[in-house]
């Protein structure tokens, strides 16, 4: 048997490094189990530094002190998350102002030469001053490396002034932007020709009002991955003829509001020809509930994926609403699909049976299965399909076979009154 000790070291950072991603906290844990442990997995600890509260005090000035003593861990860090507690210091902090708080943090960014990736969260009042902003993005135009960043707070005039002088960004988040900033982000984002990924979380005073200037700027052809949170206004029609100003989309996540038609409808009536390279589509919505209000959604994504080589197709119900699926017909559109979830759609097994026969090569399916329903998949999986249950939280996904898994339905089968979200991995293709 190899001795623990006798493994070399380069063997040792191998592991910790095919390892990534690792659940947060446990390599700091494997660090600290022995100095071998510690000198490998270190550097990939600090690949990703997240720092929370950060208000001047000694106890978030850790992860920086290490850096500064130890430079050679400084080449490793690409990615780092701040959550600001307040862009001024405590009130019972005397001796620290906000200008002495945005130069600490400016000297503190320094140190991270090689930064790829930046996010600031602003936890109060979801805003931070313009000083502390301005500190920090006169810093991060030094980074060389820097492809993202997320601002966590909303974007105003004043602020995006400061934020748009960054360059060669790649991708873009953003918590909210202004309805001023929101009508000349389109004209911004073209112009950064770098840019293929936009994310904004949250679209409020995006209205039907303002769509014409949005639209007019809104011309984004280099863009291949786009968000749009919810808090819109906008009807089906009015994000149709927005995302008709993006033809390169290929991964984009949208929120559908049902409840925009009784905000107002503008007849826009787009001549929208589908989205000729998207791949993965997720739509968020809410207020659709009915089965006629369910048709009319997958009417609306048939008509937004018209032409497209969609691999991944995700729906996802926002205010818990449920209902059966009824857009087994137009899934013929995508033959080519690998992946979908409809969690918030009820899927008995026939239908079930016909969805895997018209994919031919899905992969992955995730549905709502009501327990009435129970017996039916418990005999049809195992006669008809080689499929596999996973399930378990987020990061312990553990593959099941179906008998196991309906075993352990059957036992608190009478207990069950709600249905449950299933996801199956088809196996064979």
């Amino acid at each position: 048997m190899l001795d623990f000790q006798h493994i070399p070291f380069d063997v040792w950072t191998l592991v910790f490094e095919s390892a990534h991603p690792w659940p947060p906290g446990s390599l700091a844990r494997c660090a600290r189990t022995c100095r071998t442990f510690h000198d490998a997995a270190t550097p990939y600890v600090y690949e990703e530094i997240a720092v929370r509260q950060y208000s001047g005090h000694a106890k978030v000035h850790t992860a920086f002190d290490t850096l500064a003593a130890q430079p050679h861990l400084r080449k490793s860090n690409e990615i780092i998350e701040v959550e600001l507690s307040s862009a001024r210091p405590p009130k019972n902090d005397n001796k620290q102002d906000s200008g002495m708080l945005a130069a600490s943090w400016a000297a503190d960014l320094a140190l991270l030469p090689n930064l790829e990736s930046y996010t600031l969260h602003a936890v109060v009042k979801h805003t931070v001053s313009c000083d502390f902003l301005e500190a920090a993005v006169n810093v991060l135009c030094q980074c060389a490396k820097l492809k993202h960043v997320g601002w966590q707070f909303e974007i105003d005039s004043r602020r995006f002034a400061i934020a748009g002088r960054l360059t060669n960004l790649q991708s873009m988040k953003i918590l909210r932007l202004s309805q001023t900033v929101l009508k000349t982000f389109g004209t911004w984002v073209t112009q950064k020709s770098t840019i293929n990924c936009i994310h904004i979380e949250n679209t409020k005073g995006m209205d039907i009002e303002i769509l014409p200037q949005v639209r007019e700027t809104f011309l984004m052809k280099g863009l291949s991955r786009l968000n749009i949170g919810k808090g819109h206004s906008l009807t089906s029609d009015a994000l149709l003829s927005l995302l008709e100003r993006t033809p390169s989309l290929q991964e984009l996540c949208i929120f559908y509001d049902n409840f925009a038609f009784a905000y107002g409808h503008v007849d826009l009536r787009p001549e929208f020809c589908g989205l000729p390279n998207l791949e993965r589509l997720t739509v968020h919505h809410q207020g659709v509930g009915e089965t006629s209000q369910y048709a009319d959604l997958m009417a609306w994504i048939s008509i937004l994926a018209a032409n497209s080589p969609l691999l991944s197709l995700s729906i996802r119900s926002d205010d818990g609403k449920q209902s059966r699926f009824v857009g087994r017909p137009i899934l013929k559109l995508w033959p080519m699909l690998r992946e979908l979830d409809i969690r918030c759609m009820e899927l008995p097994y026939p239908s079930f049976a016909i969805v895997v026969e018209q994919c031919k090569y899905l992969k992955v399916l995730t549905f709502l299965l009501r327990p009435r329903h129970m017996k039916q998949y418990s005999d049809g999986l195992k006669a008809d399909h080689n499929v596999e249950i996973i399930s378990g939280s987020q990061d312990r996904r553990v593959r099941r076979s179906v008998t196991s898994y309906f075993n352990g339905i059957a036992k608190k089968q009478d207990a069950l009154t709600k249905p449950v979200t299933v996801k199956l991995l088809i196996l064979g293709r």
